[in-house]
């Protein structure tokens, strides 16, 4: 199931280099969509590029919430974000990798 989640960051990668997103590092340019799927994937590639959880708490989508908090716990290493994930195999794998 790893290769499933290293999947589908790759892909929200993507869709964030797709976007724009990555021309501001402010909240406020992740407001300012008016398509949550947009919004949702714009607050995720935020949280990617800076590595900060914070933006994972304004993502609208379950879904790309748990992702987003999995992808920041596994690679920075910060065990505690995997408690935030709601989906249960998401969570144990989070765990499982990070120490």
């Amino acid at each position: 199931m790893r290769l499933g989640h290293l999947i589908l960051v790759l892909g929200l990668l993507i869709v964030v280099l797709t976007s724009g997103c990555m021309e501001s590092k402010k909240i406020e340019k992740c407001e300012q969509k008016t398509n949550s799927t947009e919004r949702d994937d714009c607050y995720s590639g935020q949280a990617f590029i800076t590595h900060e959880s914070d933006y994972c708490e304004q993502i609208r989508n379950q879904d790309i919430k748990d992702n987003c908090y999995f992808t920041i716990a596994v690679s920075s290493n910060r065990r505690s974000l995997c408690n935030k994930i709601s989906d249960e195999e998401i969570r144990l794998q989070c765990l499982a990798g990070t120490r």
